[in-house]
Parts: structure tokens; sequence; C-alpha cells
């Protein structure tokens, strides 16, 4: 990962802007069923994020996305080693070149299957709701 060190910063530094976006999970424990928010930290990321294009909409929906990909991978790498092979990173590890390659693009796949089904279950949910939160935000006069 090549991210700068003003990542660890919050505010302007330099030719970098670095804001906080908090993620709230909630679990029901009776049923595992889970929902979440995310909102900036405070009134400084709201502002920083004022300056950017399209108030920092892409930048945000981007980041959020690359961290759910990694959270995904390194959940589905654990549950294989543990349910299906639980050699693969001793094998990853020794092997090189065209074998590596091999291994990645096999556990690629699998991740991308698996990935697939989720999202085909969640996109119609969130879908709904955003599509809910925009007309309730426009007039219900046409133009």
């Amino acid at each position: 990962m090549n991210a700068p060190p003003e990542i660890n910063s919050k505010g302007a530094h330099g030719d970098f802007d670095t804001v906080v976006l908090e993620v709230r999970i909630c679990r029901q424990r009776s049923t595992g069923a889970t929902w979440s928010v995310h909102d900036l930290q405070d009134a400084s990321d709201t502002q920083l994020v004022q300056s950017w294009p399209g108030w920092g909409t892409r930048e945000i929906a981007t980041s959020l996305l690359l961290e759910a990909v990694r959270r995904t991978v390194y959940s589905f790498i654990l549950s294989y080693l543990n349910e299906t092979d639980p050699d693969f990173l001793g094998q990853y590890r020794s092997s090189s070149g065209e074998t590596r390659q091999e291994l990645e693009t096999r556990l690629e796949g699998l991740i991308i299957d698996a990935t697939q089904r989720l999202l085909k279950r969640m996109l119609p949910g969130a879908l709904r709701e955003v599509l809910a939160m925009l007309t309730s935000q426009i007039s219900a006069h046409p133009r």
C-alpha cells in the first residue's frame, strides 16, 4: 500500500486532504441481521469535503467500496483457510512465478463468485433505499 503519511492526519496538508468517515454497524443478536450507516465525523470533515468536486461523493463511494473489498477478501481467505484448504498460505508462500499466479487466479475467481452472489442479494434493497431517500428530497411539483 502506497498511502501517503498524510492519511494519518486529518485536515488539509500540502497537496493532500484527509477526512474521517465513520461507519456504524448494528447487529441484531437474535437473527444476525446487520444494518450500517456512515457519515463524516465532524464539521471540519464536512467543510473540507465541500471543497471537493461533487462534495466528495465519488471519492467517498470509491473509498468505502475499496475498504469493503479488502474486508471481504480478508474474510473470504480466512473462511477458505478454515473450511477448504488450510495449507493454502503455505503453498502460496513457498511458490513463485506461474504457480503463485495460478493460486491467486483460483482464489480470485472464488471470491468474485461469492461477491457476485452477495451483491445480487444486497443490491435491490440498497437501490430501493437510495431511490426513496433521493425522491423524498425533491419537490413533488414537476418542472
